[in-house]
């Protein structure tokens, strides 16, 4: 018998330690869990906030085509195309009560969708929803895109023309509607005003404290802004846990010397109201999703139900495909009904696709003001469609090969300081790197053993991780390729990756044997 999902131990660092993940501790922590009273009362910690930089492939300003990473603004000066992403992590026991309440409600939440077809196939984010023809499995991102591009093929053989929107969300976690959720939540549960347990799970997660993940760097000694090391060792081999407090009074002591402050969720409106949720805690996905129950049921019976239209929609990432005569209409409804769950479409980011029959097979038009670009393909889930063919997103393959070079570039800089300090001629094993860097994560190269880290799917969504795990990794980057093109049925796929090893001995070259030579 398997633990349950909810009960997931993570092993990152956090005020308290988290638990062993044993039996035992399973038994004690769902006996309390299941006490409404215990979980009424309980007094939450502090987040712990950290900001991730994302770097985009974005267009460079006052150019028509060119993209890069970063550009010289007309001051001369550099500039990288980055966004900071703010994320949010509980303390292990406060993640296990989230987790658990979260559990509960998406069965609710399940038993709502279900009760209508089209829109339990239409919400496809955070969910465990089974492959159709292996129904041990689950669906993911490259089952979900198929299902779209596949629509949308069919839609054009049928009428030869074909319109498909994409909508995305502007800074929808932070800005979700509190009063809103609450409503939300109680009618999911079927009560008029949440339960006291309920009550203070959602002050949890709403009602937020947190605390900045680098002024934990203070507590150590010296100029420069890094950890204790030493303090963190002492507080392993004395207690046989790892944190960055040896107690909850050591924390309380810390705040009250001032070395630590904490602050309240700072979301705020236009109104100076206090919004949103943060992202990273075991129970923001379901209650996004939950927020948007009643858009998702009026897009259902306006568009697709009444007007026979396609809705898809992946966390704020939405989808709907239509005629062209349909276009205004599904403009309208999808920017109104967001407005009444006050949340708004980020019209810069809307894109309009024109797909259609010609004599080459199926064309993709992307709408640029008043006109339609050829050959622009539709971006979906870290896949792109162009009507006869579908590749992974191109930027995520640049980031695949940039994270291949970072290894080789990392271990030839290692062997080469090495034979230096040493007197020795420089080794450097050609196929123990090449299984490295065949096995680096776009979003892992830099994490650091035993520490949490934050890995980004394809998708854009982000999980949580800790490298304190006894289990190998499932797959690379040339295992998802390969999964991809077998599912998508599309051998191009493949070709995207087939670069590797010239870029691999370029990267060697330029690295290794140059510097080697000097």
């Amino acid at each position: 018998m398997e633990l349950p999902d909810w009960f997931k131990i993570k092993g990152y660092y956090h005020i308290s330690p988290q638990t062993s993940g044993s039996w035992k501790d399973y038994s004690k922590i769902e006996a309390k869990l299941k006490s409404k009273e215990f979980v009424a009362n309980y007094a939450f910690y502090p987040l712990l906030h950290t900001i991730i930089d994302e770097r985009k492939f974005k267009k460079i300003p006052n150019e028509t085509s060119k993209r890069a990473h970063s550009f010289v603004d007309e001051n001369g000066v550099i500039k990288k195309n980055v966004k900071k992403r703010p994320l949010h992590y509980a303390n292990h026991f406060d993640a296990l009560i989230m987790a658990y309440y979260a559990e509960k409600l998406q069965e609710k939440y399940d038993e709502q969708l279900k009760k209508n077809l089209e829109l339990d196939k239409s919400v496809t984010a955070y969910r465990k929803i089974p492959v159709d023809d292996t129904p041990d499995k689950n669906k993911g991102n490259i089952h979900f895109a198929k299902e779209v591009f596949d629509e949308i093929k069919m839609r054009v053989c049928d009428s030869g023309d074909t319109i498909v929107m994409a909508f995305d969300i502007k800074s929808f976690f932070s800005t979700l509607n509190h009063g809103f959720l609450y409503k939300k939540w109680a009618e999911l549960i079927n009560e008029k005003d949440l339960p006291a347990d309920h009550l203070n799970v959602f002050k949890a997660a709403t009602k937020f404290s947190f605390i900045y993940k680098n002024d934990l760097k203070r507590l150590g000694k010296g100029p420069q802004r890094k950890y204790d090391e030493k303090r963190l060792a002492e507080i392993r081999n004395k207690n046989g846990f790892r944190a960055y407090f040896e107690s909850p009074k050591d924390f309380r002591t810390s705040v009250k010397k001032g070395e630590i402050h904490i602050f309240q969720n700072n979301f705020k409106n236009e109104a100076g109201e206090q919004v949103g949720i943060p992202q990273g805690l075991p129970i923001s996905a379901l209650l996004a999703n939950l927020y948007l129950l009643d858009f998702d049921k009026t897009i259902i019976q306006k568009l697709v139900d009444q007007k026979r239209c396609y809705y898809r929609r992946y966390s704020d990432d939405i989808i709907v495909i239509c005629s062209p005569e349909q276009t205004e209409l599904v403009n309208q409804v999808v920017t109104e009904e967001m407005k009444r769950q006050e949340v708004i479409i980020s019209t810069e980011k809307t894109e309009v696709f024109r797909f259609q029959n010609t004599n080459t097979g199926i064309s993709v038009f992307k709408k640029s003001g008043e006109e339609w670009i050829k050959n622009q393909p539709l971006n979906y889930l870290g896949f792109e469609f162009y009507g006869t063919k579908t590749l992974i997103k191109s930027t995520n393959i640049s980031k695949f090969y940039r994270r291949m070079i970072y290894a080789v570039k990392n271990k030839s800089k290692l062997a080469l300081k090495i034979a230096e300090k040493e007197g020795d001629k420089p080794i450097l094993f050609k196929r123990q790197l090449y299984r490295i860097y065949r096995n680096v994560d776009l979003d892992h190269h830099s994490a650091k053993k035993n520490f949490l880290r934050f890995e980004k799917r394809d998708t854009g969504e982000f999980q949580m991780i800790s490298d304190k795990s006894k289990k190998k990794p499932s797959g690379n980057y040339f295992t998802y390729a390969e999964r991809a093109a077998e599912i998508m049925d599309e051998p191009a796929i493949i070709k995207q990756v087939r670069n590797e090893k010239k870029i691999f001995n370029q990267a060697l070259d330029k690295y290794f044997h140059s510097k080697r030579k000097k």
